[in-house]
């Protein structure tokens, strides 16, 4: 049970409450906003600090760009696979950073995820190492499809996997923040933060692929103006899931 209020040094109440979180509660303490004021460049009051945001935006940003580049070198299948890691990910956080406990059936669940994955990456090491001793002459046409359309499929794998390890964390993240301040004010800042972040590597990695993009001309897999209707569908789409687990994170948790 919390201990009884005490007077601090500058007539407020203080609470110790270390011991009234339940065995579902996260303890915000480590990452939840104080009471002191806040802006975003002196000009919108906010509830939170800058750098909280920043630190979501650094993780968010790099989850979504390994995730979408391990789909250049694997499966689709694989990518969605390796994306569950994100709920492992999650307890462990939320274990380790902000005191939520968990029961056996959580744990086992872990493990049993952890296996699986473990499992699909040894699958597709040993299928790389069949190609490479087998020689053309052996392959099956499926095994040559994959080989010719995915034939770095094991670093696939591995950005795959390192996308649900952020992803887990970002979440969580996530959630101690929309249960201290509004849902506007996290997408606001947090995207703030995260396009700066996107602009400033686009224009160091990525201005060539960028321009050459919206500078192309109609290929065999789709047409400029198809091109860019998908480029805004996944835009859009993207921004409504971000509503959307922002609302969700509000009544639940990221595990």
């Amino acid at each position: 049970f919390p201990q009884p209020a005490e007077a601090n040094e500058d007539g407020g109440l203080s609470i110790d409450c270390g011991n009234a979180l339940g065995s579902s509660d996260v303890d915000n303490t480590t990452f939840s906003s104080d009471k002191k004021s806040y802006s975003l460049l002196g000009l919108i009051p906010l509830k939170g600090p800058l750098r909280k945001y920043a630190a979501i935006a650094v993780f968010d940003v790099y989850a979504n760009y390994v995730t979408i580049m391990a789909f250049k070198y694997t499966t689709i299948t694989n990518v969605s696979l390796f994306d569950a890691l994100s709920i492992p990910s999650a307890i462990l956080v939320s274990r380790l950073f902000f005191g939520r406990k968990y029961t056996m059936v959580h744990i086992l669940a872990v493990m049993v995820c952890g296996v699986g994955i473990m499992l699909n990456v040894l699958q597709d090491y040993r299928e790389e190492k069949h190609l490479e001793e087998a020689g053309n002459g052996e392959e099956s046409a499926q095994e040559q499809m994959i080989e010719d359309t995915y034939p770095y499929k094991l670093w696939g794998d591995l950005l795959a996997i390192t996308g649900g390890i952020l992803f887990g964390i970002s979440n969580t993240l996530q959630e101690v923040t929309v249960k201290d301040v509004m849902v506007t004010e996290y997408l606001g800042c947090m995207t703030f933060f995260a396009s700066i972040i996107s602009f400033i590597q686009v224009l160091i990695l990525e201005r060539g692929e960028v321009t050459a993009f919206f500078s192309q001309s109609s290929s065999e897999t789709c047409s400029e103006s198809m091109g860019l209707i998908l480029f805004f569908a996944f835009s859009i789409g993207g921004s409504m899931q971000y509503l959307g687990i922002s609302g969700f994170l509000q009544i639940s948790d990221a595990a």
